[in-house]
């Protein structure tokens, strides 16, 4: 009797293999709350994809920023504050205000955290976003 064995190669996803593979494995990261490898995957993404403004572009920075949040990063607020000025018409821009509320009710910062959460709470339409 003969056995053989032979490489078996199971059905990739294709999105794990296209143009935005970089993405989906930092989704895939950030969906299993892995951030700091979802962090360097997104930026390695936003890096790839350098003065493009796609949905995928935008939905990296968020998740890029989250990420520096959610590992408790100094910069988390810069990166948040950065997408929001990047991508003023981000559908993450409230989730983007309550998060920055959030950090700085958490920092005490209690001035910025109502203004923030009071900014997530009406459209806003300035071009610049941050409080001094």
């Amino acid at each position: 009797m003969f056995v053989g064995f032979s490489p078996v190669h199971g059905q990739g996803t294709v999105a794990f293999e296209g143009k935005y593979a970089t993405f989906y494995r930092g989704e895939d990261l950030f969906d299993k709350k892995q951030f700091a490898a979802a962090r360097i995957t997104f930026e390695a993404f936003l890096e790839e994809q350098k003065g493009e403004t796609h949905a995928f572009v935008v939905k990296a920075s968020y998740h890029h920023a989250l990420s520096a949040l959610s590992l408790f990063h100094g910069d988390a607020e810069t990166l948040l504050t950065t997408h929001l000025n990047q991508f003023p018409e981000s559908p993450y821009k409230n989730p983007s205000f309550i998060a920055l509320g959030n950090l700085a009710f958490d920092r005490e910062n209690f001035q910025d955290a109502i203004g923030w959460l009071i900014i997530s709470k009406r459209k806003f339409t300035s071009p610049t976003i941050g409080f001094t």
